[in-house]
């Protein structure tokens, strides 16, 4: 009965959701608030982890994987290991490519953690590049898999459902050719067709238009963590916000270079939208953005918003 599989299917999401949550707040508890927009109130994590899609059971594993790695990171534990291993196995399942992208980054982010966060900039570099490099010329360590190939393929494929299904929503992206040169040079525009695409007023359909205005969202998102800048990161938040930069770049970059539908790029990059808006939590100055907010309040709302206070805190 599908009704009872969408039961199910939410059920997992939100545990996923909630384990996504717990991790990141535990690293940023002076955000909190932010953090539970981030992670549960965007519209597209509500709407495409709310069905029978692989997105709710990769929020799940997903979400597990990082919860239970948080902790691994603290304390050794083998039966913590174990689920590590398995929740990486479903995020396979689920999703390949989510497991070459952040399998990586959680290596860089654990050596970070041991070695109490001294040159974290440095060791989560190294590692990208070195996978990079890995990337463009694993076909010589495993004969016959070739990333390059596999990606003007995946791309080739593509275009040929899209076209056969008539979708309403295909755009035009730039054909890659099977090296590495083309996949380099046309990278940063697929970065930018998954990050801010589609515009709202592109859209050609209800949902393309909802998704269009959260697109808009995380640009003044974006413009206005930049404004409200934190001069100095904290060394024990540098590992989170250097993955999540780590696992947006690598993997919005493989949906633009071989997505050409708004549609599929909407629900491609879902998954990982708190990750994207935890980014700009981070780097935003929190205490500078109230600051510049209550000089624009009038003082009468001022007043109230005070005694709002006084009552929760006299609650607590």
């Amino acid at each position: 009965n599908f009704s009872v599989h969408i039961i199910f299917m939410c059920f997992l999401s939100l545990i996923g959701l909630v384990a996504i949550y717990k991790t990141l707040q535990k690293i940023l508890p002076d955000n909190s608030r932010e953090l539970y927009f981030a992670v549960f109130l965007m519209p597209s994590v509500l709407f495409w982890g709310s069905g029978v899609l692989k997105e709710g059971l990769l929020f799940f594993s997903f979400g597990m994987l990082l919860y239970h790695f948080s902790r691994f990171t603290e304390l050794f534990s083998l039966w913590r290991f174990l689920l590590i291993g398995l929740f990486i196995y479903l995020t396979y399942l689920s999703k390949t490519y989510y497991v070459i992208a952040v399998v990586p980054g959680l290596f860089a982010w654990y050596i970070c953690v041991k070695l109490n966060y001294r040159k974290t900039i440095l060791i989560f570099s190294a590692t990208f590049l070195l996978y990079i490099l890995l990337l463009f010329n694993f076909h010589y360590i495993v004969p016959g898999v070739n990333f390059c190939e596999v990606l003007y393929w995946k791309q080739h494929h593509f275009y040929n459902l899209v076209v056969f299904m008539k979708a309403g929503s295909i755009i035009d992206i730039p054909i890659i050719e099977p090296n590495s040169w083309s996949i380099l040079s046309h990278t940063p525009r697929a970065l930018y067709t998954t990050l801010f695409r589609p515009f709202f007023f592109e859209s050609s359909s209800s949902l393309i238009l909802m998704a269009g205005f959260e697109n808009l969202l995380i640009l003044i998102i974006i413009l206005l963590s930049f404004i409200y800048l934190r001069k100095k990161i904290e060394p024990q938040k540098k590992p989170l916000l250097l993955f999540c930069i780590f696992i947006v770049i690598l993997i919005y970059t493989l949906v633009g270079l071989v997505t050409p539908d708004l549609g599929s790029i909407v629900r491609y990059k879902t998954p990982l939208l708190p990750f994207l808006v935890t980014i700009f939590v981070i780097v935003y100055d929190k205490d500078k953005f109230l600051k510049n907010i209550k000089t624009l309040v009038p003082l009468s709302l001022r007043s109230k918003i005070k005694k709002l206070q006084r009552r929760e805190d006299a609650i607590k």
